[in-house]
């Protein structure tokens, strides 16, 4: 069981930093019965198009993707949870089901497991989540004319104890965390 948990965020690392290819893989219709499906939730100001890489690295190897997309300026981190999660069951129907998140990915994806349950949970990799807020969400939530355009989300990522991030817990399922101490984003460094 750990070795398949160790693999699965080796191959997730591998993949990240060395064979993402740019050769665009169609999805099938409906899962198959063999496959496991693997979701992808990206990050702030983002879409799924940030992780198409890793969803046609994940394709080529026979996982069933589900790429989340979501408007991260306009609702709350529940309310994007609840609208965008709430589908897995039948989409990824009866099958293990593992997630890859990218930032507020990983946020929106704790928050959906605080107060729902998915039947056969596999693995989950979290790239650089701000599991202990934001220091760049504290600087930008001073600014009442900027939070109008990023939304309610910028507040709920502060670092403070009684933010929503802090209030999410220690995860109750398995994960890793791969996270970095160097950027080509200098602002939010």
């Amino acid at each position: 069981m750990k070795k398949t948990y160790y693999l699965f965020i080796l191959m997730t690392l591998f993949t990240c930093v060395f064979l993402c290819s740019d050769q665009n893989l169609s999805q099938k219709i409906k899962i198959a019965d063999h496959q496991e499906c693997v979701v992808l939730i990206h990050g702030f100001l983002r879409s799924s198009n940030h992780l198409k890489n890793l969803r046609n690295f994940l394709i080529e190897k026979g996982y069933y993707v589900v790429s989340i997309d979501y408007e991260s300026t306009s609702m709350t981190i529940q309310e994007i949870a609840d609208s965008k999660l709430s589908h897995l069951s039948d989409v990824c129907q009866n099958q293990k089901t593992h997630f890859v998140t990218h930032s507020l990915g990983g946020i929106i994806l704790r928050s959906y497991l605080n107060s729902n349950h998915i039947k056969h949970l596999g693995n989950t990799v979290m790239l650089a989540p701000p599991n202990q807020g934001s220091e760049v969400a504290d600087f930008l939530s001073q600014f009442h004319v900027i939070n109008l355009f990023l939304g309610p989300v910028v507040a709920q990522l502060k670092t403070d104890q009684t933010s929503f991030v802090h209030s999410l817990g220690l995860p109750k399922f398995k994960f890793g965390i791969i996270a970095g101490n160097l950027t080509l984003d200098p602002f939010s460094s």
